[in-house]
């Protein structure tokens, strides 16, 4: 409760010119006209909302002439009422202890004449409404503090926040769609089923080659890269079906079609007619020279077709030879070790081979002399014994036809070697005086040449190789036969029938049969 207002102070002196104060005239048509200004709480025509204790009709004071009225909607200070806004309290700006709102005027000053404001322009204001009660007074300055938050420009704030959010969330939305739905689209479309194997029987043309060392899943890929075949896959399960078929591919360029079924494929690579590569076998026992018409021959056939002329193609494998055997002349070249002297007789293991149709004759050399070292160190011959192995093997090569005649040779050289005696050959006779037949006998001129093949003139071994021995003759050197023999002789040349003797008077029987077989066939 607010303290109790002290009682109104009478006026110190009279009105102007000393004449006695009169109250105002209450003008009922224009109250605001005839009001004292009173520029504090209460605002005119405050009425109060309570009733006095005494349930009485509330008497306004009596006017005291010369002193002006009191402000008739204040209660009495020993009105005590309960205040119905417990929240009050003395710091409230509008309430000044002692009244100091209602003090008299001072004498001095003339009495104030309200001035009537001018209408302000713009919209009507709405119709004032008198406040009648504390609580009434409260509520209207929230609604005019209300009123006045809504017009800052902070209003806006919340719904622009609300649409900036949603314009974010609707962009990242559309890029994640942009993103995501050909990755959704993908994934969930319908897979076309992959073909693993085409129906065959296969279009157009295509062409590979198959280098040494390849493997099915290799030779699979190039397939499948020449368009051949469907997959890897297809084609290794042919090729694991075939076995051991299939293992004897041979390196070249093959003449394929496209879109074949892998069996087909695997069909035609184990076709020899369909190879387009330089393609030739050696057999045991040739010479150098006759190894370069070999590999000149092949080199020659696939630059023609089939049908070609075939003195052309003698031609062209004539000059072949020639450039094969120019490139043996190169010993560093074609990988020689240097136990051969520089010498390539012996070196070229008779074999089957096969080059892509690019190869050039000095790399198809070098793989023969390679070929020849790798039996060498697979057999454990010790390297300082390579000349001797394939020297006397080129002998036993040359001198027998049949295998079981070949230990029995090797220990025959192995005999005259360790006697001292001179090993008196025929074969090495023929290849030291360059006669290049098949006919063995030789002249007593022929027997006499001197050169480094001649074993009937020279002790020991001949200079080098007499041809090119094969992997069972090599063996047979390395594990000969036990015997005594000292003397070879052919008793039937035409089917390789030779006779071994360990006395001279023993061989001159096996002469004696030679020269009757000679007598028949002159006839």
């Amino acid at each position: 409760m607010p303290p109790p207002m002290p009682p109104p102070t009478p006026p110190q002196a009279p009105g102007p010119a000393g004449e006695p104060f009169e109250p105002p005239v209450h003008d009922q048509a224009n109250p605001a006209a005839s009001a004292v200004f009173r520029p504090d709480f209460p605002p005119v025509g405050f009425q109060p909302d309570f009733q006095p204790q005494d349930q009485t009709e509330f008497e306004p004071l009596a006017q005291d002439a010369g002193h002006p009225p009191q402000d008739q909607g204040y209660p009495p200070q020993d009105q005590d009422y309960p205040l119905e806004d417990q929240d009050y309290a003395p710091e409230d700006q509008d309430y000044l202890p002692g009244d100091q709102a209602h003090q008299p005027p001072d004498p001095a000053l003339p009495a104030f004449e309200p001035v009537a404001q001018p209408a302000a322009a713009g919209p009507s204001a709405p119709d004032f409404q008198p406040v009648t009660s504390r609580r009434a007074l409260r509520e209207a300055e929230a609604a005019e503090a209300a009123a006045a938050r809504q017009d800052k420009p902070g209003r806006w704030r919340g719904p622009i926040t609300a649409a900036v959010v949603l314009v974010l969330v609707a962009a990242v939305g559309s890029v994640g769609w942009l993103v995501g739905k050909p990755l959704f689209d993908d994934l969930t479309k319908p897979k076309p089923t992959q073909q693993t194997d085409y129906p065959g029987p296969g279009e157009g043309a295509a062409t590979i080659t198959i280098d040494p060392g390849d493997v099915g899943s290799v030779i699979g890929d190039k397939l499948v890269a020449a368009g051949v075949v469907a997959t890897t896959e297809a084609f290794v399960e042919a090729w694991n079906k075939a076995g051991d078929r299939a293992n004897s591919i041979q390196p070249g360029t093959y003449a394929l079609l496209q879109k074949m079924t892998a069996a087909d494929a695997l069909a035609w690579l184990l076709d020899p007619a369909r190879r387009n590569a330089i393609s030739f076998t050696v057999p045991e026992g040739k010479r150098a020279d006759e190894v370069y018409q070999v590999i000149g021959a092949a080199m020659a056939k696939t630059e023609f077709e089939s049908d070609a002329d075939q003195a052309a193609i003698d031609q062209a494998a004539a000059e072949r030879s020639a450039e094969v055997q120019q490139a043996a002349a190169d010993a560093a070249a074609i990988g020689l070790p240097p136990e051969a002297n520089g010498l390539v007789e012996g070196w070229l293991f008779p074999e089957t081979y096969s080059f892509n149709i690019d190869t050039e004759p000095t790399a198809i050399l070098a793989q023969m002399v390679a070929q020849t070292v790798a039996v060498l160190e697979e057999l454990q011959v010790p390297r300082e014994r390579w000349l001797e192995t394939l020297t006397v093997a080129s002998i036993i090569e040359r001198e027998t036809k049949l295998s079981p005649d070949r230990p029995k040779m090797a220990q025959l050289i192995m005999n005259r070697l360790e006697r001292g005696q001179k090993l008196e050959l025929d074969s090495t006779v023929v290849y030291g005086v360059r006669r290049f037949d098949q006919n063995l006998a030789t002249t007593d001129a022929e027997r006499q040449d001197a050169n480094p093949w001649n074993t009937y003139v020279i002790p020991g071994l001949p200079a080098g190789p007499i041809c090119n021995p094969g992997r069972e003759t090599i063996e047979a050197y390395l594990a000969p036969e036990p015997g005594g023999w000292l003397y070879v002789c052919a008793t039937n040349p035409d089917t390789g029938e030779v006779e071994f003797n360990e006395t001279i008077e023993g061989h001159q029987q096996c002469v004696a049969k030679w020269q009757a077989w000679e007598r028949d066939q002159a006839g």
